[in-house]
């Protein structure tokens, strides 16, 4: 038995509850009272949609309505056909099985489950076996991620102050000489140096590249190599830093200057 039942859009005032109340000699709300009683008692039967046995009387002592009224409601319902046969005419139509009685399509559906056995569930099993093992491992995977700390790097004795020194030394700068707001800012970058890898050796390498770039003009402290040492490392690491061609007095040369060069040196050739 469902525990529930359905209304309609538009059923509260619905036009046959005026043709109702005017047959019956009552209020449009005694109407409509009555016929979601009926509706509820209905839906409370096996045999749902049965009003027969209506309690007229245990009715009208919880609503307050008069007996007569409801019987004059019922039987004007009777003459409306909204009731046939001590039935509600529309509870089929209203009232569709198929949503009503799911829980026993469900058990059904199980019952029909169990009757076949697992040769159904083994072959379904066996074909998303594949998948199952790849979600398995991937759930597995971040559940390692989650347990297991990252590697961290190798811890390093270098700190802060020794990179310093190294960018002094590089620099042929006496440390002494630099004021403190500029070495606590050169402190703070060589921190961050630390935290990538990059330690007093590495720091050193990088600086000796930067300045063998004559046409560097720039000054070159840690910051320069907080910035060009990745670029540093992805070129490999070098010492020395390749000769720009075509440059004078640290500006590129046009291409006419190019063209002009090369033409002299064929001339020299074959001079």
């Amino acid at each position: 038995m469902a525990e529930w039942w359905r209304s309609w859009h538009g059923a509260p005032m619905d036009p046959k509850w005026i043709v109702v109340a005017r047959r019956a000699g009552v209020s449009i709300p005694v109407v409509t009272a009555v016929v979601w009683a009926l509706f509820d008692y209905a839906s409370q039967h096996d045999d749902r949609g049965t009003v027969e046995g209506f309690d007229i009387e245990t009715y009208g002592a919880w609503s307050g309505v008069d007996e007569s009224e409801i019987r004059a409601v019922i039987g004007a319902l009777e003459s409306k056909g909204v009731i046939q046969d001590g039935r509600l005419t529309a509870w089929e139509r209203r009232q569709p099985k198929r949503e009503d009685d799911s829980r026993q399509r469900v058990a059904a559906y199980r019952e029909r489950q169990r009757d076949s056995g697992n040769g159904v569930q083994r072959d379904v099993t066996q074909r998303n076996a594949p998948e199952q093992i790849q979600i398995q491992n991937r759930a597995e995977q971040r559940r390692t991620e989650k347990t297991e700390p990252r590697a961290a790097r190798a811890p390093s004795s270098d700190q802060p102050y020794d990179l310093y020194l190294a960018l002094c030394e590089v620099n042929g700068v006496d440390p002494a000489s630099i004021a403190p707001a500029g070495r606590d800012k050169q402190l703070g970058i060589a921190k961050r140096l630390l935290e990538q890898g990059f330690g007093v050796d590495k720091t050193r390498r990088v600086l000796r590249y930067l300045r063998s770039q004559d046409w560097r003009t720039s000054a070159i402290d840690l910051g320069t190599v907080l910035v060009e040492g990745p670029k540093w490392e992805l070129n490999g690491c070098p010492d020395q830093s390749v000769p720009k061609v075509g440059l004078r007095n640290g500006r590129g040369l046009s291409g006419a200057d190019i063209a002009k060069m090369a033409l002299e040196a064929e001339r020299s050739e074959r001079g």
